[in-house]
C-alpha cells in the first residue's frame, strides 16, 4: 500500500515539473508577469534592487533565512536526536535538510551553465 502511494505521488510530481517547464518554454507567460513590474516610460523595475530594505527581503534575507533554517534543523538532529519529536519526524527533517542543500547549488550551478538570462539581462527591460 505504502509502495503505491509513493509511486503516485512521484508520477504527480514529475508530471507537475513537466507542465511548469512546458508553460514556461512554450508560452511568454514569464515575459507578460515581469512586464507588470518594469516601467517602461523610466526603464526601471517597480522595485530597486539596491534599496537597504527591499534588498534584503528579496535577495540576502530570503538567503540567509534559509541558510538559518537548515542550521537550526542540524542542531535539532545532532543535539536533540533523543527526543521523541525528533526521532518521529526524523527521516522528514533529513529530507528538509538535504533539499536546503541541494536545491540552492543545483540552481546556482544551472544559473551558471544554462542560457537563460535573468530578467534585467534582457534586452527588452534595458539589459
Amino acid at each position: 500500500m505504502m509502495q503505491k502511494n509513493l509511486t503516485k505521488y512521484i508520477l504527480i510530481t514529475i508530471i507537475c515539473l513537466i507542465f511548469t517547464i512546458a508553460l514556461f518554454e512554450l508560452t511568454s507567460i514569464d515575459i507578460l508577469v515581469q512586464d507588470y513590474f518594469f516601467n517602461l516610460n523610466t526603464n526601471s523595475w517597480i522595485w530597486d534592487s539596491n534599496e537597504p530594505i527591499s534588498k534584503f527581503l528579496f535577495y540576502d534575507g530570503i538567503k540567509k533565512l534559509l541558510i538559518l533554517f537548515a542550521f537550526l534543523i542540524l542542531c535539532s538532529l545532532v543535539f536533540f536526536r533523543k527526543k521523541e519529536t525528533i526521532k518521529t519526524y526524523k527521516k522528514g527533517l533529513i529530507i528538509v535538510l538535504l533539499s536546503a542543500i541541494i536545491i540552492p547549488i543545483t540552481i546556482g550551478s544551472l544559473k551558471a551553465t544554462t542560457n537563460m538570462p535573468c530578467p534585467k539581462n534582457i534586452e527588452y527591460f534595458g539589459g
